[in-house]
Parts: structure tokens; sequence; C-alpha cells
């Protein structure tokens, strides 16, 4: 099909080669020297394609493909960039202007003799020649300039506007850090949050705003971005007025070169949801308290009957009894470990710190249970550091998981089997950790099981309770009092081969 194809190149030899890849193609050839001349020409002769250098005389090529894409004269005309320049940011700014291609000049005419031939077919252009008309004048040409200066500078203006309101509106706090950590920006709610509205913030860095955050720095966030562990972080800050609890995330702003050059960080006030959760763990608590109380009076009142105080019963009384005694004394178990989670969260932030030694945790928490495993014949084996291995943390607390993961060690082992304890120092993310393992040679746990473990709002015990036991919360409170310590939990398991449980304990620093 034959078209008009105009190329506007300050360059003769360009506008000669490409001009006999034009004509070699069967299309009709215009040529312009600069940009003014390329822009009139355009509009004077509506051509079919256009070809554009960006370095030209007058207007360089981005300025009149911009122009020529904003007007609805010549908007539909398919334009392509044809440069020496193979920069990025070039392509960028070909992409932003309106190009519906990019060539880099060389040697090889394929690229640009094949975008020529789908653009045209992707167009459907008329194999008709355009009609000449006489050339509009470099005074109308500068008219449609200043025209498209005023529409995007009246859209800037806008947009500057319109996003504004939003940052300074929106309820969160917003900050901007350069890469020596100064705050650049900060919109009004952080302002607030921060208590900056009376004093200079243009020169602090974000460690004076918040210490002892050893992660909110522009060097730690780009590492996390890296390793591709970004997450949301929560925090505690202490205002002036109140203490708010904070939850904490990033984005990375690039340059053209995909540099970073800022980072804005956003802080989200979740004090409130705090306090609604607070409110209903409360809550939860009373109620599992009321049901927990009559559920005590009838296991007592079940005990007496069965002790034949009140009178001999005869054996399906006893039998019936007995239904019912296991089914309550399962439901205070249950209430129990509800209320331990209720407690838990009512008091999150509340721990007894003390300096301990692992190792006599681990043993304490071992010891509640000595009496089930030395009924079960359950050899138990201890591989101990040399070292002594300091922790901070809340005796009592801690001592309740080894207690919970001993138990179910022993209540779903075989008779006879075997328990085997591994405590020794480890390096994680550049910190120093005690480890315990803590391995059984029980039922195992089924892998559809095995992910629900730690979640307080399952139970695990549907397979588990025709193996002799159940689960139930054990795990998930364990979980919680490990996250109190910003330490880490895990479990591995094979079915009919037994259970492992890590965890994993900071060191004293």
């Amino acid at each position: 099909m034959k078209s008009t194809i105009l190329i506007a190149d300050d360059s003769p030899l360009i506008r000669d080669i490409v001009g006999s890849i034009i004509t070699s193609m069967g299309h009709t050839l215009l040529t312009a020297e600069d940009g003014i001349s390329g822009v009139r020409k355009a509009f004077s002769y509506i051509p079919d394609l256009i070809i554009l250098d960006i370095s030209m005389p007058g207007i360089n090529g981005f300025q009149a493909c911009r122009l020529l894409k904003n007007d609805p004269v010549t908007a539909h005309i398919p334009i392509i960039i044809l440069t020496g320049e193979k920069r990025p940011i070039s392509q960028f700014w070909g992409k932003e202007v309106g190009a519906d291609s990019y060539i880099v000049k060389s040697k090889d005419i394929g690229p640009l003799s094949k975008e020529i031939a789908k653009l045209l077919e992707e167009r459907k252009i008329k194999t008709d020649a355009p009609s000449v008309e006489e050339e509009i004048s470099e005074m109308k040409i500068l008219g449609k300039i200043s025209q498209l200066l005023d529409k995007e500078l009246i859209k800037s203006t806008l947009r500057k506007i319109e996003l504004e309101s939003i940052l300074q509106n929106i309820n969160e706090a917003i900050i901007v850090i350069d890469r020596t950590d100064l705050i650049k920006e900060i919109n009004d709610y952080g302002l607030d949050l921060f208590d900056l509205r009376s004093q200079a913030w243009q020169n602090l860095k974000i460690q004076h705003l918040i210490p002892e955050r050893e992660f909110l720095t522009f060097d730690t966030l780009i590492a996390q971005s890296n390793s591709g562990l970004i997450k949301e972080r929560e925090i505690t800050y202490t205002s002036r007025s109140k203490t708010h609890n904070l939850l904490i995330d990033f984005s990375l702003i690039k340059n053209f070169q995909s540099d970073i050059e800022a980072i804005v960080i956003f802080f989200r006030d979740i004090t409130h949801l705090k306090e609604f959760e607070r409110m209903k763990a409360e809550y939860f608590y009373n109620v599992v308290q009321e049901i927990r109380n009559p559920l005590t009076s009838a296991k007592e009142a079940i005990h007496f009957l069965l002790s034949d105080t009140p009178g001999k019963m005869n054996e399906t009384q006893n039998s019936v009894l007995k239904i019912i005694q296991e089914d309550v004394n399962r439901l205070i178990r249950f209430t129990d470990s509800m209320i331990n989670i209720s407690e838990m969260e009512l008091s999150s932030s509340l721990l007894n710190l003390e300096r301990l030694d692992a190792v006599r945790v681990a043993q304490a928490g071992f010891d509640k249970n000595r009496k089930m495993s030395e009924l079960k014949k359950i050899k138990v084996s201890w591989q101990l550091p040399e070292e002594k291995l300091w922790i901070k943390g809340d005796r009592e607390k801690l001592v309740e998981v080894f207690s919970n993961i001993f138990s179910n060690s022993v209540k779903f082992n075989r008779t006879g089997g075997t328990v085997k304890v591994a405590v020794r120092r480890m390096k994680k993310d550049n910190k120093d950790f005690v480890k315990v393992a803590v391995r059984d040679t029980g039922v195992g746990i089924d892998p559809s099981e095995l992910r629900l473990i730690f979640d307080k709002e399952k139970k695990v015990d549907a397979r588990l309770r025709k193996k002799g036991g159940e689960f139930g919360l054990s795990m998930a409170i364990a979980k919680m009092v490990l996250d109190l310590h910003q330490s880490l939990i895990n479990v591995k398991s094979n079915v009919g081969k037994g259970t492992t449980f890590i965890v994993c304990i900071p060191l004293e620093q």
C-alpha cells in the first residue's frame, strides 16, 4: 500500500538513507531539515506516518511529537522517534510525549522497515496520496505551541493541587527521607502526630524523630527491599499527648536511571484498632470466665457422684457419668486455654524480663511433664552446650512454652518412645540465638493440620484425639509468648515417625 511518510532530521545523510528506505518500500517521501519545518509539513500535508530525530534546530523531536500528538488534526498519525540516543531517559521521554515507537539508529535497516510496515498496517492507512496544501506559517506553529504549554501548565497545576490535597488530608503520616536520612517532606498528619507544628523539621533526621528504630534508615530499608523481606512493621511511639501504635510501610522513589533517590515512609496510626482489640479480648475473657465457672461446679459434682458418697450407682450410671466427666474436663481445658490467650492479649506488653539460663528454662518446662514421661517409659536425652547461654525473658511464660512442647512430645509419643533435646548457639540474620530442638518418635502430624498448629482460631485435634489426646490451643499460646520475646518457633513432622519443635530465642546482648 502506498502511503506518505514524513521524515524530519537535520542530517542530510540520514534524510537520504531513510528516504531511500521509504521510497524502496513504495511510499511517498516528505522531508524536513528541522523541528519547525517538520511540524509545518505535518499540519499541511497530514502524512500517514512521521519519523522524527530528537536533536534538531528550532524545536526538538520530543517537543514536535508532543505538539502533534496533542492536536486533534494530527493526533492520529503514528510517530517513530529515530535517534542515536540510547540512554533510558530518552526512551522514557519518547514514551511520555506519545511516540508510537523508539528506534536507535544503526547500520541494520531491518528494524526501521518492519516498524514502518507494522504501524501503517495497524493504522489501516488509506492508499490515496494526500492533497498538497499551502504550508502553515511559523507564527501559527508558535501559537499551537503556546496553546499546548498553557494546557499542560493548567493540567500539571490541577494535578499538583489534587496530590497536595490527598497527601494533606490522608489519615496517615507520610515522611520522605533522602540518602542521608534527612526528612525532605512531611504531610500535615505527620506534623501533628510527631509534634512538629511548632518546630523546624527541615534539618531533622528520621533517627531524631523516632529514636531506637534502627530499621528506619535509608540503607536499612534498601537492604530490606533488596532481600525481598518488605513487610509492615508495628512500633509504639509516645508523643507529648499520648502513646500511639503505628504500622509502618515504605515505598522507593527511583529516577529515570532506576537509581533510588528517596524513600516514602508511611505511618498508619492503629491505636484505636488496638484499643478495640483490647476491649474485645476483655469481653471475650469475661465470657469464657462465665462459661468456666459452671463447668468447674459440674466437674466437682460429677467427682462427688463417682465417689459413691451419696450412694452406690450401677454400672450404666457410672459409665454415663464418666463420659460426661471426660467431656466436661475437655471443655475446662479448652476454656483454660482461651483464658490464657485472652490474658496474653490483654497484657501483651507486660513481660517480667530477667536474665535467664536458657538450658534451665527448657529443663524446667520438661520437669512439669517428667511424671507423665516416666509413666509412658519415654527415654529422654539431652544434648547441651558447654557454654552458658543467657537470654532475657519472662521465666514463667517461657517455662510454660517448653512445658507445652514437652507435653505434646510425651502425650502423642508411643509407650517406650524417645524424646531428644538439643540446645545450641546459632546465628541468624547476623544475630545470636539459642536454638532448642525437641524431637519425638510419636504419631506425627498430618500436613493439613501442621499449618494450623499455631493458629489460635483453629484446634488440631480431630485425628490426634483418636491417638489419645488433642493439641488444643497450647501451641498457639506458645507462639504468642515467643512473639512477645521476638523469638521464633517452627515445627516439622512426619506422620507415624515423629515431630520436631524448634524454638529460637535471641541471646542476651
